[in-house]
């Protein structure tokens, strides 16, 4: 299909209308506030990082021309007009991989780049897996009854609402990408992501609240458990 540079206007990036010789990820100080997109090498398996974020422009900004109808073709004419690599005519097997969720590196960095637009969805998603995970626990408590039609109903409508909002975020089911997703839900429900571990430190927040040596035991004089302790240590001891 061809496309005027006008159909691209609607990105929230326009990676399109950016030349090649320029970084994408300095152009566009919000492209810059990924860190999965910027953690990217300039050249990721044979292929130039502006290729690969105008591809996964190109696939995952709401504001893409691209049709959603076959999602491979979309995928294929993403490639293309990212410019990805090609060898007689072919994508090269690192492209393909990539395609196909084979790049966990990528893969972070579309998931990231996906909540980037939708953080609301994604927020939401959080709660209801919490709520799900719940749920399914309220099944092996003493007193549940098995005949309790609503619980049951009630845990197939969460997982119909988790699986809409999967797709809401990445525009496809691909397992790999599933999975990247779920990692950062469950960093994110359990405080776990950097930027949440920034934000606890910043508010004079302990981020670790784990006492694997008893509740006496000083991380301050002794690091690490069984440290040997030197004579000098032993005098101020005794």
């Amino acid at each position: 299909m061809d496309y005027k540079e006008s159909d691209f206007k609607s990105l929230r990036y326009n990676v399109r209308a950016v030349k090649d010789s320029k970084d994408l990820i300095k152009e566009f100080h919000g492209l810059a506030k990924i860190k999965p997109l910027c953690e990217i090498p300039e050249v990721h398996n044979g292929i130039p990082r502006n290729a690969i974020v105008r591809y996964i422009s190109y696939m995952y900004d709401p504001g893409s021309p691209l049709p959603d109808d076959d999602l491979m073709k979309k995928k294929y004419e993403a490639a293309v007009l990212a410019g990805m690599p090609m060898a007689n005519r072919r994508f090269t097997k690192e492209v393909n991989d990539l395609l196909v969720g084979g790049d966990k590196l990528i893969n972070k960095a579309i998931v990231a780049f996906a909540i980037s637009f939708n953080s609301a969805t994604f927020s939401k998603l959080v709660a209801f897996q919490e709520l799900y995970q719940k749920r399914l626990q309220d099944t092996f408590d003493d007193d549940y009854d098995s005949k309790d039609v609503d619980l049951i109903k009630a845990i197939d409508a969460l997982e119909q609402s988790i699986n809409k909002m999967q797709i809401d975020l990445l525009k496809e089911w691909q397992p790999q990408l599933i999975d990247e997703l779920y990692n950062e839900v469950a960093s994110s429900a359990l405080g776990l992501r950097p930027e949440d571990i920034a934000d606890k430190i910043q508010d004079g927040e302990q981020v670790v609240d784990v006492h694997p040596y008893g509740g006496d035991y000083d991380f301050k004089k002794y690091p690490w458990k069984g440290v040997r302790l030197t004579t000098d240590t032993k005098q101020k001891e005794g």
